[in-house]
């Protein structure tokens, strides 16, 4: 080869080079000793330039052409981390750092690359402070796109998860809702019969009252039954309102609860047949506090009702109220029939009643969700024979 020839031949691979991003900015002695050490390596479809695990012995000039670089390339998860095109070189940071290689790149069309070695690469880097410089940067560039990469793939994976999230909480929010509908129509026929005694009565009061139109003291005996189990309808449902809606709209309001324990007693005696059970009042702390009237006079009532119906033979109800650990806490205590373990771990469950008296069930999943709602407690201790107590605990808001 005449030495025209061979300078020609030199230069065609120094204006091929030329194209590397971090060879364009090397002087013309810099880029000859670089086409020196070059060996041109001609690359076909599918070819293998090195696979994950092997010894970095060279790195490669990508001059026309384009290649896959994959992750984990013989297992069936194996991973597409990248596409590196013409004016790259891949393979370099294995040879600078001594460690094998980290990834298996492939060829993806026919392509012309150079290849440099291992010892002529790092002896290059030694002798040209240019070429380090711009190696310097380049591995700079790299990993702040890595970064960027890793950041932009969290973000999307952090919307994503998001929205997912979402949806698996509104789809909760559904099955909730679906549940409770489902419950509601499976003890339709439970809750119509609670329902058609109080219209039954309020339809019988006011048959007699057309009758007894003319005397007055009847009138009112009759007017105030009507009026109770209007209250007891108008309890029923709006217990079953809160139940199927899942969702308590507290109406806060300053409340002196002293007063409030002498309307539910007032409302309890009412359905008290005899004289056998005596109301008792133990109210050490009276407040006032911040809550929501009708729906904690409803909760000690459903509380009360059912001490009452499990006190057959006669007994005490006793509401104590007492303050401590920045929480008022009332109990309703009884000294009536009890419940056992295996019923009582079952208290809350909906459409679950163990008085012989009969109910909905809702009576104390009412009780539950309303004092949550108030951000308070509500737990029950109960002994065969030997009475309950129902103990709630609100926190305290002057």
């Amino acid at each position: 080869m005449s030495y025209n020839v061979f300078i020609m031949k030199n230069q065609n691979i120094i204006d091929q080079l030329r194209n590397i991003a971090q060879f364009k900015n090397l002087a013309a002695k810099e880029m000859n000793a670089i086409s020196q050490v070059c060996i041109k390596t001609d690359l076909n479809k599918g070819d293998v330039l090195f696979q994950e695990g092997d010894v970095a012995d060279s790195v490669y000039l990508l001059v026309e052409g384009f290649v896959d670089i994959w992750k984990d390339y013989q297992s069936i998860e194996r991973d597409l981390l990248a596409q590196q095109y013409k004016g790259h070189i891949v393979g370099e940071m294995a040879v600078i750092d001594e460690l094998t290689r980290s990834a298996t790149v492939i060829a993806c069309e026919e392509m012309i690359s150079y290849r440099i070695e291992r010892d002529d690469f790092i002896n290059l880097l030694q002798r040209l402070p240019e070429l380090s410089f711009e190696f310097m940067k380049s591995i700079s560039m790299l990993v702040r796109r890595s970064n960027e990469n890793f950041v932009n793939e969290l973000r999307e994976k952090n919307i994503k998860l998001e929205n997912t999230n979402k949806r698996i909480l509104q789809m909760q929010d559904e099955l909730v809702k679906k549940e409770r509908l489902s419950i509601v129509g499976q003890f339709s026929s439970m809750i119509l019969h609670d329902l058609r005694n109080p219209i039954s009565v309020i339809k019988g009061y006011s048959d007699i009252l057309q009758m007894k139109c003319h005397d007055p003291e009847k009138v009112m005996t009759y007017a105030g039954s009507i009026q109770r189990e209007a209250l007891a309808l108008n309890s029923l449902a709006s217990e079953m309102l809160d139940y199927s809606r899942g969702d308590i709209r507290l109406n806060l309001s300053i409340t002196e609860l002293d007063l409030l324990v002498d309307t539910v007693f007032s409302n309890i005696r009412k359905n008290l047949l005899n004289d056998k059970i005596a109301l008792n009042r133990k109210i050490e702390f009276t407040g006032p506090v911040l809550l929501d009237y009708d729906r904690i006079f409803r909760v000690l009532v459903n509380i009360c009702e059912n001490s009452r119906k499990a006190l057959y033979d006669g007994g005490t109800i006793t509401i104590e109220i007492t303050e401590g650990n920045g929480n008022y806490i009332i109990k309703v205590v009884d000294n009536g029939d009890g419940i056992n373990s295996e019923f009582l771990g079952k208290i809350f469950d909906p459409f679950t009643s163990f008085s012989k008296a009969g109910g909905t069930g809702l009576g104390m999943v009412i009780v539950k969700n309303i004092i949550e709602a108030h951000k308070g407690t509500v737990s029950v201790e109960s002994e065969e024979h030997l009475g309950t107590t129902v103990i709630i605990k609100l926190p305290l808001k002057r």
